[in-house]
């Protein structure tokens, strides 16, 4: 299949999959919102300012330093999926801590457990990120679409039938952390390649200088920053190759 043919398919799918998961949402929140009270998505989306400005934070730039990097080998995947892991890991663990105190901050104590229930959407997202990455760089996006579809359909079904036995604001709860685990299982059958123990990050001589660990969350780290200060990232590289 020629480049052009798989740009075409990869068009395709993407417009499936952005129209097929407005649909799915549309059908999904006219079903909650004649079962659960207002309240309910009111205080969900409190949790969701937070956890989505933390999710920014997580994944994004491990991702994109997968799909843009020249030459990628199986250590920069295993890096930059347990740097992941561990990261939202930590992130998660301070949610759970924080959460209590924020709510008194807010004086809205059913946020805690809302908080804490919602970090677990952090990893399962993590586990998706690598996949997904590969995926893109690989210009399939036909199992992306499915991801999608398939993670929002189920995510769907499961808030439904959490509202309908009567679960209240755990509905919302249970659809984000349903369908986060369905698009990590969706994705991860979806590619061939599994994490081990491999690279020359694993040697303590090579972590620091050379390793894909190092190299991944290095190079992550600057697609952040030149996306939020290209002005600044811009100058400080013409001093450095100066000093050079």
């Amino acid at each position: 299949m020629s480049l052009r043919q798989r740009a075409v398919r990869a068009v395709t799918w993407s417009a499936v999959s952005a129209g097929g998961a407005q649909l799915a949402g549309v059908l999904i929140f006219v079903a909650l919102a004649r079962l659960l009270p207002p309240e309910a998505f009111g205080l969900v989306a409190w949790a969701g300012v937070f956890m989505g400005f933390l999710q920014i934070f997580v994944t994004a730039g491990l991702s994109q330093s997968l799909v843009q990097r020249e030459h990628l080998e199986d250590g920069h995947l295993d890096a930059a999926l347990y740097a992941s892991l561990a990261l939202t890991a930590a992130i998660g663990a301070i949610v759970v801590l924080g959460a209590g105190p924020l709510a008194t901050f807010l004086d809205e104590p059913a946020l805690a457990p809302v908080l804490g229930w919602l970090a677990l959407v952090l990893p399962l997202n993590a586990l998706a990120a690598v996949p997904q990455a590969i995926l893109r760089r690989e210009l399939r996006f036909k199992p992306l679409a499915m991801r999608v579809l398939t993670a929002n359909t189920i995510g769907g079904i499961a808030g439904i039938a959490m509202a309908l036995l009567g679960f209240g604001i755990w509905a919302l709860v249970g659809q984000q952390v349903v369908t986060a685990a369905t698009a990590a299982v969706v994705l991860w059958t979806s590619i061939t390649w599994r994490p081990g123990l491999r690279g020359s990050w694993l040697r303590r001589e090579s972590t620091v200088t050379r390793g894909p660990t190092s190299e991944t969350i290095t190079y992550s780290a600057s697609l952040k920053v030149s996306r939020q200060f290209p002005r600044q990232v811009s100058k400080s590289a013409c001093v450095t190759s100066s000093n050079r």
